[in-house]
């Protein structure tokens, strides 16, 4: 029903688009996406506040993408009204490469290649994250950044609390309290973030072994370039620190860094409770449950 739904709002839109082939993904958290003739991606917000963020995520990437050196989403097709789930949608062209991910990377021997991919994520984060925020303000209004991971550890400690066992909670509240506590933590000056760094979202060419492309900015927006950072860190540290070469001021945020990669999970968690996805809760919550649960 999703696929018709989905076939209908494109013809609506663009009848002369001929539709030969499709593939549906509905395993995004914010997103289901149809695979057009493989060579068009349309991205269908999965709830009503994905919408928002589609909105808002067309204007930015028009505005940022000739600023960046890797390849990023160009939507040709786009409809927001009506603004109904199954109705809005984006389409571009797909890119190339495939995902970086953790078990990819893990497989990488060569140094060569691996100080090649880190450089090149580490120059677009700085070239991303230097992007001027002046005419962006409109777009994507900075959040008060404490508020913000101060309401996160209140969600947090309501919905998942009572799941987890008294040395989780105290671990956590721990982190929490520490990281809120120094008002350091927030002294930095807002930037263009992509706000889901990961490794689903870094695509390469394994064999050319360098990145081709930055995908899905549904999380975009102005806030601390450290949690652009923390993603990068759910490969490997080390690795990170091979782009300080092209992007000094990353060392100097990875305090920051990773404490946003600590709640990470908790997040991925959180999310499964507000959505009912109770695949989601458990592998947020497997790191954080032992035997005395």
């Amino acid at each position: 029903m999703r696929r018709a739904e989905y076939i209908a709002s494109i013809h609506a839109a663009y009848p002369a688009l001929r539709i030969e082939g499709i593939r549906l993904n509905d395993e995004g958290q914010y997103n289901n996406i149809l695979i057009v003739n493989d060579e068009l991606i349309f991205r269908f917000p999965r709830h009503a506040e994905g919408i928002e963020k589609l909105e808002r995520e067309i204007a930015l990437l028009d505005r940022i993408r000739p600023a960046l050196p890797l390849p990023i989403p160009g939507p040709i097709y786009r409809r927001l009204v009506p603004r109904a789930v199954g109705q809005v949608f984006a389409g571009y062209r797909m890119l190339p490469g495939e995902p970086l991910w953790r078990e990819t990377f893990a497989a990488i021997t060569d140094p060569a290649i691996l100080r090649q991919l880190a450089t090149q994520l580490a120059a677009f984060l700085h070239d991303l994250h230097t992007t001027p925020t002046d005419h962006l303000a409109a777009l994507v209004p900075a959040d008060d950044w404490r508020t913000l991971w101060s309401d996160l550890e209140g969600e947090i400690r309501t919905a998942l609390f009572p799941h987890l066992p008294a040395t989780a909670q105290e671990q956590i509240a721990a982190r929490f309290a520490a990281f809120l506590d120094d008002p350091g933590n927030f002294a930095f000056t807002p930037a263009v973030i992509h706000g889901d760094f990961g490794s689903g979202n870094l695509l390469w060419d394994a064999h050319a072994g360098a990145m081709t492309a930055v995908i899905d900015f549904a999380s975009a927006t102005l806030g601390d370039p450290a949690l652009d950072v923390a993603a990068l860190l759910t490969y490997d540290e080390s690795f990170v620190r091979q782009g300080f070469a092209v992007y000094p001021a990353m060392e100097a945020m990875l305090p920051r860094a990773r404490f946003y990669r600590s709640t990470f999970m908790l997040q991925e968690a959180l999310y499964g409770v507000e959505h009912d996805d109770p695949d989601a809760v458990e592998r947020g919550l497997a790191p954080y449950l032992t035997d005395e649960e």
